[in-house]
């Protein structure tokens, strides 16, 4: 009897892409963005403050579909069509408003206290962000690594407008492989599903207590 690995119709290089679409920490492009804008929000004092995070927060009600032809037009214009930096700067567009909403709710339970102690020690506003803030958000940014891994590694329609070449397609598109025009091998399919979700389950295993954290301190208020 022989064997059939259920990933042989797929270029598993392109798992290697997943990674780069969901950089942990700080530095990962959507997470320093958002979190800059809730600190902005809730630290800075600018005005009209609550009209802008509605305004940001209208990104969420944007559904996928519709952005789609445009998008689409706009990368083949710019000969940005079949990269990764297409769906790159598309996720952190889209995940922008959620981002905000998180760390936003999170910043509002941080004692404003620490802000005037910083304030007292000489600490300006880009080292209370960076030294201050952020280290005590840890728990919001374990938060938004795992929603933006779980979306970026399930994400299936925007990978298959943008991204049409089979050795750069994604573990979503991967699996389609798995089922022809006439027929579908449900084991096959079946299996590469159950391998599929194994980095899902390690990733929020690792950082559960973080996540359960981030999301009560984000809905706080």
């Amino acid at each position: 009897m022989s064997l059939v690995c259920p990933y042989s119709n797929l270029n598993l290089k392109n798992l290697k892409s997943i990674p780069k679409l969901t950089v942990p920490g700080p530095r990962h492009p959507g997470v320093l963005i958002s979190s800059m804008c809730a600190f902005a929000l809730t630290r800075l004092n600018i005005p009209h403050s609550n009209g802008i995070f509605i305004f940001i927060l209208v990104g969420m009600m944007l559904p996928v579909q519709m952005a789609l032809i445009p998008l689409n037009i706009m990368y083949s214009k710019l000969n940005l069509s079949n990269t990764y930096f297409s769906l790159i700067f598309t996720y952190i567009g889209f995940g922008i408003s959620l981002g905000t909403l998180v760390f936003r709710g999170f910043f509002r339970s941080i004692p404003k206290e620490l802000d005037e102690a910083a304030a007292m020690d000489g600490c300006g506003k880009y080292r209370l962000y960076a030294n201050i803030i952020m280290p005590v958000a840890k728990p919001a940014v374990a938060t938004m690594f795992i929603l933006d891994f779980l979306s970026t590694w399930n994400e299936f329609l925007l990978q298959s407008v943008l991204i049409t070449k089979d050795t750069m397609k994604t573990v979503p598109n991967g699996l389609i492989s798995f089922m022809g025009e006439f027929s579908t091998d449900y084991g096959l399919l079946s299996a590469g599903v159950l391998i599929s979700i194994i980095p899902v389950l390690i990733v929020y295993l690792v950082f559960q207590r973080q996540f359960v954290e981030g999301m009560a301190g984000a809905v706080k208020t």
